[in-house]
């Protein structure tokens, strides 16, 4: 059984706890730079906000912006245990998906292919593995439906929220600037750690496990349906699994249960 978890770099393999004392930047695009520097005698050019690479004119880009995200995108410290469960998914035929909207990882040129240079470097040199890298701009729902993605770790309460509305299971990496979301909204899961990331990860791909047989054991019956009956049913079988408690799952997976 494919298990495919889509996972963030910024604020969730990296610590930027230190946004704290800069809130505003964890959100910091190309649009708000624009607004921060609107006082500056550099004349700012602004474009549609599905363009936002194209909003700030080459030499902001180059000379502000540019050095500080490349440093970090070499030196970002690593969160604690990240290595080690990412290790432990893969180990887990898991297919581990990175998925960021690092500035500049979509542009092309120069700037751009150093940039993903360094997250890859960066990457392998603290043991983070993975199946496949994606550079994106948005907030991730087409990539994700692309990918077939069964959960995502997410930070930014953005992506949280469109992701969460699209119907995936996503698990928000607590962090001092999305402590407003929590597991009251549908879909959404809160890790405080990443200890608790591979617990909740273990829980949702026992949840797919259950709904595949259960399916199986319906199949019969919903072969016989009009299809748009079969597919109401076999959504009725998938909510049911996620609103059982975890306590009321345990019993039927603990022989099964990979323990680290």
């Amino acid at each position: 059984m494919e298990f495919t978890v889509i996972v963030d770099i910024d604020g969730v393999i990296t610590n930027i706890d230190f946004f704290k004392y800069i809130e505003p930047l964890k959100h910091l695009s190309p649009s708000n730079i624009m607004k921060l520097l609107k006082n500056k005698k550099e004349e700012i050019h602004v474009m549609s906000d599905m363009e936002p690479e194209k909003i700030i004119n080459s030499k902001i880009k180059s000379r502000i912006l540019y050095p500080g995200i490349a440093l970090y995108s070499r030196k970002a410290k690593i969160r604690s245990n990240a290595s080690i469960v990412i290790n432990d998914l893969v180990e887990e035929d898991c297919n581990v998906v990175i998925m960021t909207k690092r500035p500049f990882g979509t542009e092309e040129g120069k700037m751009g292919d150093k940039i993903r240079g360094h997250v890859v470097k960066h990457l392998a040199s603290n043991d983070i593995p993975y199946n496949k890298i994606r550079y994106v701009k948005s907030s991730k729902v087409e990539e994700c439906i692309e990918e077939a993605a069964d959960v995502i770790i997410e930070d930014s309460p953005k992506n949280i929220i469109a992701l969460a509305e699209a119907g995936f299971k996503v698990i928000c990496f607590r962090t001092c600037y999305n402590k407003h979301i929590t597991e009251d909204i549908e879909n959404v899961y809160v890790a405080e750690n990443w200890d608790n990331v591979y617990s909740i990860i273990h829980t949702l791909r026992d949840d797919k496990f259950l709904v595949e047989e259960m399916l199986k054991d319906e199949e019969h019956i919903i072969d016989e349906l009009e299809e748009e009956e079969a597919a109401r049913r076999k959504m009725n079988i998938k909510n049911n699994v996620y609103k059982l408690k975890f306590v009321q799952r345990r019993g039927y997976f603990e022989k099964n249960k990979t323990k680290r």
